[in-house]
């Protein structure tokens, strides 16, 4: 959190600095705000400065500002107000300093309402509005009417923000005690909401389409009758990322209420410690409102329906990656409640040890249809009904999860109940070690008639009834298929007091990894349910049963294909068949070793694999090319991952290898698990002296031929073809892909060689890459404007100043912004024409040869597909910056100091940078001619602004483990995740992460001022 709080910090600077006033309570000057030595002394002073405009900016010293008071018939209505254009910055260290060198957390910069100076810091947060010495407060410290129409380029960063107390009723002056937006939509980065009060919004309050952007902030122990720490109403829906809401309280929505058609995107947050009276401990969405969260956690958060999370009145957020723990509520719902046709889509999230007085520990589900895939039920308990789920009058689709070790009283894995007929989808799911007086894996009561398909109930408990499934009435009837339901079949014959028998029913051991892990105790976290290789689960599904992947796991946007993972995010089907359970069985995954496309027959060679189960011997094999008649290697190797194998003389180039289950071959198919090796006969089209090898030799004869006419760019050019052709001298290569350079092929180490970055830039690690040309230069405005030009309008479209593809009917997947959605971008759009902008706030300068910012990975995606380039994978990128200098490995690409004549970062002093702010440079720049004055900062390839200027979209997926299992040979990424990989830093962040090895993601519709991409074309 600490890095991505540094980011944010200079990201939301502005890009210009017309002018600074300085407020510094303890300063002794002439008190004009010109200088930090003549300061303001009060906050309020500055923000009445007459000069004030836009671009200017209002930095603010370590101390406690009160809003004045003076000349107001009632002194509450004092307050500060944010002015569009005008960026407000606090934590700079008494005396001041510059911008670089301020901390918000070390220099504690408050803007408090307690105008009397009274306020107990000890008043719990339950009784802030009755405290006696609050009751003299001003309403709000920040009030930001319709009037002011606050826009994103109001900016607050950097504060504490206390003793706000709005609560006289139902007028203005009872919404957002810390801050209260209507119809505004400032930008409020690093700042602390703390003890304030209202009866609306007790943090924050947004109404009637305010949607501010909020990032790496705190809302602590605020307090409300709604939404103790933010409260969004009536079509406002901010964009919350990185913040913490924790000890808020309120009747409803103790961290966050959305109201009415309020639809936040709220991201990387923690709720922890709220509680309500009613509804939503954590958050809670009510009247049409339906935010998407991702990657979030929820734990501690306590209320009487909904102890993470309350959804009700057609409110259907979608909920991704995030974590429900510890919660907990009176009556249901402990994790997540549904209610009222609130049709959520939960996916990849986890819910453990939530807890709820009467039904869904985990999750509770009331009139709607919920979708819940790929998703984690650990130990939830309900104290009636349904542990981990409960469905009352619901139908939700529920696929790819594991439920294990929920209690309740009915029903310890899944709770149906209902008196009209109901019929909840369950696919691909595992039950197991769940317990309960009725119903131990699943209870089903009056009309319930659940469909139960490639599923596993095995393992589960009930003291009277049912241990697996128990339908309670003649009337619950589940239709149960391609399963495997312990005591199902004894006899041979089907029990039918589980259900109707669908076909496909086996009764049988599934043969776990580990049922109940290293602790012993079945249904904790540390089991292991994954198929071991010879489970009778595997391969015997129903595919047609797949469900369709309506909550669009792989982010394709093709939501009628059958889902394509399994829980762990692998093919949900292999070898042709689904598995039975929430896992497909992955019994082992090859490696091509060293990477090595050629050896010499006779040579050894180093075989490792992975294995995800208990395989005790595995049979090494091998083919010819045509994987006909596979030879074996040795049939019994201990399954320890690794073999020196000495490669054969076969009869072909390509020699196949794989690896299966010596116990029993036919087990599995392998097919998926097959590499090649090219094996060298002599007759390799670059070995032109004959000797196995494509080395100097070969190289000096190609020499002759080309009789010194081309560059060296020309060349790598044409050694690329003599290794791939052999003789090129018939070949045309008299033009090189323009603006392109080429990266040959090679080995490299890739990482932190310095231990001195972050944890996810380790371990250092081998990778191989193919060869590949790159564009000289990150991607300019003018190139992204030609492109718009030529697609407009046959495959983009235009709607309130952003670019979508024209098939985007949803809006879902933005492109770009113009000049009308953000000050930062530099194309401006006028029907039909895209133009690139002169930018009036340095100079007027012409943007054409800047590289394009404002696009996200989608967009950025677009613009390779219609030329028919590539992004570069994360490992290509790095391996292509570094320049082919590898011994030793430094820091940047040309060594391991940076200053500013080498790159363009914080501060780094080129002429573009106004009063300390930097924005983008003209590609190129570096070249030698650039000041302050310095050598061609080209890399070893080529390559221009590899670190610096703006960040770089890569293809891959972001997985900050990923360099632990990364393989060798041209890694692609991982298969699927939330942000897509950035890399090179910007022209907003300091030298440090300007290094090579440095490593970020956005998520791929993110747009911003520093991020940028450049192409990659493939032969």
């Amino acid at each position: 959190m600490h890095r991505f709080v540094l980011l944010s910090i200079i990201a939301l600077a502005s890009v210009c600095n017309a002018d600074v006033i300085f407020v510094d309570a303890s300063a002794g000057g002439a008190g004009d705000g010109s200088s930090w030595a003549d300061a303001y002394v009060e906050f309020q002073d500055a923000l009445d400065d007459p000069n004030i405009a836009y671009g200017w900016e209002i930095w603010v010293a370590a101390g406690t500002y009160k809003p004045d008071p003076n000349g107001l018939a009632d002194p509450r209505e004092a307050t500060f107000q944010m002015v569009n254009g005008v960026g407000i910055y606090g934590g700079f260290p008494t005396g001041g300093n510059m911008f670089a060198n301020r901390d918000p957390n070390q220099y504690e910069t408050i803007l408090s309402g307690d105008l009397s100076g009274n306020d107990n810091p000890a008043t719990p947060v339950e009784d802030l509005r009755y405290d006696p010495n609050r009751i003299d407060n001003c309403y709000h410290v920040f009030y930001h009417p319709d009037s002011l129409a606050l826009e994103p380029n109001a900016i607050l960063d950097g504060f504490t923000v206390t003793g706000g107390h709005a609560a006289t009723g139902y007028d203005e002056h009872s919404y957002g005690g810390g801050m209260y937006n209507s119809y505004s939509s400032p930008t409020v980065s690093n700042c602390t909401f703390t003890a304030n009060y209202s009866s609306h919004g007790g943090g924050m309050h947004n109404l009637d389409s305010s949607s501010p952007t909020v990032s790496n902030c705190i809302f602590t122990t605020n307090g409300s009758r709604d939404g103790g720490g933010m409260y969004n109403k009536n079509y406002s829906s901010p964009t919350v990322t990185g913040c913490t809401f924790t000890g808020n309280f309120g009747w409803g929505g103790g961290g966050m209420l959305n109201y009415y058609l309020s639809s936040p995107t709220v991201s990387e947050c923690i709720f922890a410690g709220n509680s309500t009276e009613a509804y939503g401990g954590g958050m809670y969405n009510r009247e049409s409102s339906s935010p998407t969260v991702i990657g979030c956690i929820f734990t501690g958060n306590s209320a009487a329906v909904g102890g993470g999370m309350e959804n009700y009145k057609s409110s259907s957020p979608t909920v991704i990656s995030c974590i429900f723990t510890g919660n907990s509520a009176d009556s249901s719902g402990g994790g997540m409640d549904n209610g009222d046709s609130s049709n959520p889509k939960v996916i990849s999230c986890t819910f453990t040890g939530n807890s709820a007085g009467m039904s869904g520990g985990g999750m509770s589900n009331t009139q709607c249809s919920s979708t819940v895939s790929n998703c984690t039920f650990t130990g939830n308990s309900a104290g009636e009904k349904g542990g981990g789920m409960r469905n009352y009058e619901s139908n939700p689709t529920v696929t790819g999860c594991t439920f294990s070790g929920n209690s309740a009283g009915y029903g310890g894995g899944m709770n149906n109940n209902i008196n009209v007929r109901i019929s909840p989808i369950v696919t691909g799911c595992t039950f197991t070690g769940n317990r309960a007086n009725d119903g131990g894996g699943m209870y089903n009561f009056g009309n319930s008639d659940p469909t139960v398909i490639n599923c596993i109930l095995w393992g589960n408990t009930a003291s009277s009834n049912g241990n697996e499934i128990y339908n309670s009435s003649y009337y619950a009837t589940s239709t149960i298929s391609y399963s495997d339901i312990a005591g199902s079949l004894l006899g041979g014959t089907w029990d039918a007091s589980l259900g109707t028998d669908g076909g496909g029913n086996i009764d049988t051991d599934p043969l776990f990894v580990d049922a109940d892990g290293l602790d012993g105790i079945a249904g904790t976290e540390d089991d292991n349910l994954r198929l071991l290789a010879g489970s009778p689960c595997i391969d015997v599904g129903d595919n047609t049963a797949v469900p369709a992947d309506t909550a669009d796991l792989d982010d394709d946007g093709d939501t009628a294909e059958a889902a394509p993972f399994d829980l762990d995010g692998n093919a949900r089907i292999m070898n042709g068949t689904v598995d039975m359970g929430a896992y497909e069985n992955h019994p082992i995954h090859l490696l091509n070793p060293d990477g090595i496309e050629v050896m010499m027959a006779g040579t050894v060679y180093d075989i490792t694999w992975q294995a995800v189960d208990n395989i005790e011997n595995v049979s090494l094999e091998y083919s010819d090319a045509d994987g006909l008649a596979w030879a074996v290697i040795d049939p019994n190797t201990p399954n320890d991952g690794e073999y020196n194998w000495t490669v054969p003389d076969v009869t072909s180039e390509k020699c196949l290898v794989r690896v299966s289950d010596a116990i029993d071959p036919n087990v599995f198919d392998v097919s998926d698990d097959v590499f090649t090796i090219y094996v060298c006969q002599f007759d390799s089209p670059a070995d032109l002296n004959n000797d196995c090898k494509a080395d100097m030799p070969d190289l000096g004869i190609m020499s002759v031929g080309w009789s010194g006419v081309y560059d060296f760019n020309d060349l790598t050019i044409l050694a690329d073809d003599w290794l791939r052709n052999g003789n090129p001298f018939d070949s045309d290569f008299t033009e090189v892909y323009e603006g392109m350079v080429f990266i040959p092929s090679g080995e490299f180490l890739m990482g932190d060689h310095f231990s001195e970055g972050y944890i996810e830039e380790l371990p250092v690690h081998a990778v191989y890459l193919d060869s590949f040309y790159m564009s000289r230069y990150e991607v300019t405005n003018r190139q992204y404007c030609d492109y718009l030009n030529s697609a407009y309008p046959a495959q983009i479209k235009v709607v309130s100043g952003r670019v979508y593809a024209s098939t985007d009917t949803g809006n879902l997947y933005p492109y770009c912004d113009t000049s009308t959605t953000s000050t930062y971008s530099q194309i401006d759009f006028s029907a039909p024409d895209f133009s690139v902008r002169t930018k009036p706030e340095i100079g007027g300068r012409d943007m054409s040869n800047d590289p394009m910012v404002e696009v996200s990975w989608y967009g950025a995606v677009a613009y390779c597909d219609y030329y028919g380039y590539r992004l570069p994978t994360e490992a290509g990128w790095e391996y292509a910056a570094r320049g082919g200098e590898h011994s030793p490995y430094y820091r940047h690409p040309w060594g391991d100091s940076i200053d500013g004549s080498k790159a363009n970062y914080w501060s780094s002093g080129d002429p573009y940078e106004t009063g300390g702010r930097p924005f983008t440079t003209p590609v190129g720049y570096y070249d030698g001619s650039q000041i302050p004055a310095g050598s061609d900062m080209a890399n070893g390839y080529g390559l221009y602004d590899m670190t610096g200027n703006v960040w770089e979209w890569c293809s891959d997926w972001y997985d900050g483990n990923y360099y632990n299992v990364s393989p060798y040979d041209n890694p692609q990424g991982p298969a699927s995740g939330l942000g897509r990989v950035i890399r090179g830093g910007g022209w907003y962040l300091k030298a440090y992460d300007c290094r090579v090895a440095d490593r970020y993601y956005y998520y791929p519709d993110d747009r911003y001022a520093v991020r940028g991409f450049r192409i990659v074309l493939d032969f």
